[in-house]
């Protein structure tokens, strides 16, 4: 089974209009789709701009994992097939509902790392071909435990084109660091900062996170000659690591900095911070792996932005030029980018489950 994520940068961005449209794929081959939310996605009107959505339609014999609460607030039929009781939601409990006969649904999914793992080793039962996990940026955690992602973003975003084509350039450094092999795995888990000499000498500090000032400089002092690799399992602050940095300069070229996830650099600061910093990191000699990949496979883009009116104390639709979004994209991003409301994504569904297929073999020795 495969595990692909979908986020959007922020709401309309067309993160709906982009699993409508896997979806679609999905079934012309026939494949059996699981769908979930980590969150809460479906509803008819943006609860801020009060703009109509697109709606989350599932055609018969797909499979949702929701919130009981919500199985009647779609025009789908559903049959529970599964109670999920053990994971609760702000929604109440949770279960896995399959589709009897084809309409919209509401979807309100887990939110914990943890109860994703569980939900998709449930689905994986049940002989899903595909799960999609729908989230958000702001809500991205729980996505490492899938494949890979797919970013949807847009001028609701940021309307500055050039600004939002480098903030998604920025998210396809991060998210895209190269895998470590050869690493031991019980030395990454360990409780606290690892520095390991070349040797094989094993040194902690006891504290899992680089995220203060007093950290970098503790850890700068731990930097000697031998060093060969350093291991934070927590997050890496932006200016904890951008200090790190600059106090250890030179001394760690031909040195390895591994973290868990990309999600642990990617929640420490702006994606265009962390993308520079990492630049900076990569100048010095001073590589980056993770050992949990969560790599970008797809942007898709949207050119449409709410714009608000003072007089009238409402939204409306608005656009930016959307040849010249697409145009900035690509020229920031090394995934494709693609407008799913002008550009088929039949090829493209095939093309993305071909990526997973092969996406441990994108690894970097260390």
């Amino acid at each position: 089974m495969y595990v692909l994520g979908i986020a959007g940068t922020a709401k309309n961005t067309g993160k709906t209009t982009t699993t409508m449209a896997l979806l679609a794929a999905a079934d012309k081959v026939g494949h059996q789709v699981a769908l979930t939310s980590i969150g809460y996605d479906g509803e008819n009107l943006d609860n801020v701009t009060g703009l109509p959505k697109p709606r989350i339609t599932m055609v018969e014999g797909s499979l949702v994992v929701t919130a009981k609460k919500c199985i009647p607030w779609g025009t789908a039929k559903l049959e529970v097939v599964e109670p999920l009781d053990d994971i609760r939601i702000p929604l109440g409990k949770m279960c896995i509902a399959k589709v009897i006969e084809a309409g919209t649904v509401v979807i309100a999914g887990p939110n914990k790392g943890s109860h994703l793992t569980k939900v998709i080793e449930k689905i994986a039962g049940y002989g899903a071909d595909v799960f999609i996990v729908d989230g958000a940026l702001n809500r991205i955690a729980p996505m490492v435990r899938t494949q890979g992602i797919i970013l949807a973003t847009g001028a609701a975003r940021n309307t500055d084109i050039e600004r939002l084509a480098l903030e998604t350039g920025s998210l396809d450094t991060i998210l895209n660091l190269p895998k470590a092999v050869g690493i031991i795995a019980e030395t990454v888990k360990q409780d606290g900062i690892a520095i390991i000499s070349k040797q094989g000498r094993e040194e902690y500090l006891t504290i899992n996170s680089l995220a203060a000032a007093s950290v970098s400089e503790q850890l700068a002092k731990k930097i000697e000659a031998d060093t060969k690799t350093i291991i934070i399992p927590g997050v890496v602050d932006y200016g904890s690591f951008k200090r790190f940095l600059d106090i250890c300069g030179e001394k760690l070229s031909g040195k390895t900095l591994i973290v868990q996830d990309s999600i642990k650099i990617l929640v420490g600061g702006s994606p265009i911070e962390v993308s520079q910093v990492i630049k900076h990191a990569n100048d010095l000699g001073f590589a980056i792996r993770v050992v949990n990949r969560l790599p970008l496979l797809l942007i898709t883009f949207n050119p449409f932005y709410p714009a608000y009116s003072f007089t009238d104390q409402s939204y409306s639709s608005a656009f930016v030029d959307k040849y010249k979004l697409e145009e900035a994209l690509n020229l920031e991003l090394r995934v494709p980018a693609v407008d799913v409301m002008k550009t088929s994504v039949d090829q493209i569904y095939l093309e993305l489950l071909k990526k997973l297929d092969k996406r441990d073999l994108e690894t970097a020795a260390i």
